[in-house]
């Protein structure tokens, strides 16, 4: 009987040690269902995710409105702010916006604000989301000269920055930029003064030739960016990126097509001239160029995503056949090792907030928030 005892206690124990680390994990995430979300009158199927609170407090998404009546007065499209404050859905706001065409949207990294962009990018919109106030801070006047906006946006500490271009009084194109949104309200509430300051002349950058021209680029800031240049002749693509008025090449190699970054870490994937059948993924340092070999040669990942410190990085694998997702996570101070955070999950939408410590998916069945 005793020893009978002594095999329980001690199988007791291995389960204990093999399924603990497991239970840990499981509370580092939790679900809102399709049906809780039903609850709140939201279907997962008509949303388009923008992306989390800075804190990871609150997701954002958009739906069109059918509703005729509210479209004949100018409202086709409403944020939706579902909000889990205690990891627990609480509310679910509807914010109209009075926009006949949807451009894009970002949420503000230091506030409960959303700024966005509308009518083809003739329209701006500052959403406040501790108030539900909608305003509009700027459109198009015709017979003036102005800005096209659009259709990157993005907000570093707080400031709001967009591409797009410049037109004179007669509508005629002045000139691609990277500009930066001067947001002033005037002494009568509600009325603003929006100046788009010139930050980076982007048709002086990117050039536009047969044997040299640029593929794809990333905004970080209003005076920082990468992009790539397509070298016909010699056979190779440049990763560059632009800082303060300054270029410089950060790597070459027969394909290089993907890659995020910002001031601290930049992720990419190159094949190199010398083996390019050999894909290679790298989380570098743009100032002393070092390197950390992100996983094995040839590993198919997608949809990178880096924390504002570059000290996280998560890349995700697609499996096609059953449209089943694995996410990997690496941290800077793991010296970028990978470690499965998702296995085999639904397929859906995912970001990351901006003070990288909180993740989402939306599947169609739930919307799962984590931290990592």
């Amino acid at each position: 009987m005793r020893i009978a005892k002594n095999n329980i206690q001690i199988a007791f124990f291995w389960i204990v040690f093999l399924f603990l680390p497991c239970l840990f994990h499981g509370q580092n995430y939790f679900l809102i269902s399709k049906a809780e979300l039903e609850k709140k009158d939201v279907n997962m199927s008509k949303l388009d995710p923008v992306n989390l609170a800075a804190d990871g407090s609150y997701f954002v998404a958009v739906e069109g409105i059918y509703d005729l009546e509210k479209r004949a007065q100018g409202f086709t499209r409403s944020l939706r702010i579902i909000r889990f404050p205690k990891k627990v859905l609480t509310t679910v706001d509807t914010i109209p916006l009075p926009i006949t065409h949807w451009v894009n949207a970002v949420v503000n990294d230091t506030k409960n604000e959303v700024l966005v962009l509308g009518n083809h990018g003739t329209k701006i919109l500052k959403v406040n989301l501790d108030t539900s106030d909608v305003q509009v801070i700027w459109q198009h006047t015709k017979g003036k000269p102005g800005f096209k906006i659009g259709p990157s946006l993005l907000c570093d500490k707080g400031v709001y920055y967009a591409t797009g271009w410049f037109y004179d009084a007669q509508q005629f194109w002045q000139g691609d930029f990277l500009v930066q949104l001067a947001i002033k309200e005037e002494e009568k509430k509600g009325q603003f003064d929006v100046r788009f300051l010139k930050r980076v002349k982007l048709d002086e950058i990117f050039p536009a030739k047969e044997e040299e021209f640029n593929k794809a680029h990333y905004y970080i800031s209003g005076t920082e960016l990468l992009y790539n240049i397509v070298k016909v002749k010699e056979k190779k693509t440049y990763l560059m990126q632009y800082k303060n008025k300054q270029i410089q090449t950060l790597d070459k190699g027969h394909f290089l097509d993907v890659f995020i970054g910002n001031s601290n870490k930049i992720f990419y994937s190159v094949s190199y001239e010398e083996k390019p059948e050999i894909w290679q993924h790298f989380i570098m340092d743009p100032k002393s160029k070092k390197k950390w070999q992100i996983g094995p040669n040839n590993a198919q990942f997608t949809y990178p995503f880096l924390s504002a410190k570059g000290d996280k990085l998560l890349v995700c694998v697609i499996n096609e056949k059953y449209k089943l997702l694995t996410v990997y996570i690496a941290k800077e101070k793991d010296n970028y090792t990978l470690d499965k955070l998702l296995h085999n999950v639904p397929i859906g939408p995912m970001h990351i907030s901006a003070d990288g410590n909180v993740y989402s998916l939306m599947t169609p069945q739930w919307l799962r928030i984590g931290n990592f």
